[in-house]
């Protein structure tokens, strides 16, 4: 491979959440529901599906509309204030 074939772009104001439970291979649909609450509202995600969790990824701006909206979604939220 080329050394110059490497490109790497950056992006800053990303905040980063979890699913705060171990997440088994039995569990389906997990990033689909969450990012469907997030599409309904307007809200751009970027998830990551690791071994035994899901990451998500919203602009600094939408992470209290996105927290609010998991929340009236049935997904249980910690108080950030």
């Amino acid at each position: 491979m080329p050394d110059d074939s490497l490109v790497v772009e950056s992006s800053h104001g990303w905040r980063v959440f979890l699913i705060d439970e171990p997440l088994t291979f039995d569990m389906i649909g997990v990033i689909y529901r969450t990012t469907e609450i997030l599409k309904d509202v307007g809200i751009s995600v970027m998830a990551i599906s690791a071994f035994t969790t899901d990451v998500f990824l919203v602009s600094e701006d939408d992470l209290q509309p996105s927290l609010r909206a998991l929340q009236a979604g049935g997904f249980s939220v910690p108080d950030l204030s």
